[in-house]
């Protein structure tokens, strides 16, 4: 159970960070004006740039996956900095193969669309996933387990 959850959350925080790189091409109101072109052309591209991002982030989710689940790791912010610091890794290449052709301000608004989209994709990873890591290894979450359990914070409150 736990590969597909960490597989539903993979795919989801592709699909969000490729979302907010759609976003950042496409203003809000030109997707509101629900013109049939640009609704196509965001569907086609959102589709195009989730699996671009599912390409490249394959062998590093896969590492940071295996951490997390090993270590229990479920705090929001390690999930938001990790995803914000996996989209300013992605960003790098792209500066650094520039050699000054890119006027400053394109590549600061290639910046925020990689951080934005990156903290997006670890935001989103955490609601599916992230958050239950290391679920199956607490002794509390084992049916029958003789380790140590939690009273609910409302039993504690009223004894």
């Amino acid at each position: 159970m736990t590969a597909l959850r960490c597989l539903a959350g993979y795919i989801l925080a592709c699909v969000a960070g490729a979302a907010v790189q759609v976003l950042f091409v496409l203003t809000p109101p030109e997707l509101l004006a629900f013109d049939a072109e640009r609704l196509a052309a965001a569907g086609l591209w959102l589709m195009l740039t989730s699996v671009h991002a599912m390409a490249i982030a394959a062998p590093f989710a896969l590492i940071g996956l295996i951490l997390c689940e090993k270590w229990g790791i479920r705090g929001l912010g390690s999930y938001a900095v990790a995803g914000f610091g996996f989209g300013l890794a992605l960003f790098l290449p792209r500066y650094l193969g520039s050699d000054g052709r890119l006027p400053g301000p394109v590549l600061q608004y290639a910046l925020a669309a990689n951080a934005c989209s990156g903290l997006a994709a670890g935001l989103a990873y955490w609601a599916v996933a992230g958050r239950h890591a290391g679920a199956s290894r607490r002794p509390e979450a084992r049916a029958g387990s003789a380790g140590p359990t939690k009273k609910p914070i409302a039993k504690e409150l009223n004894a």
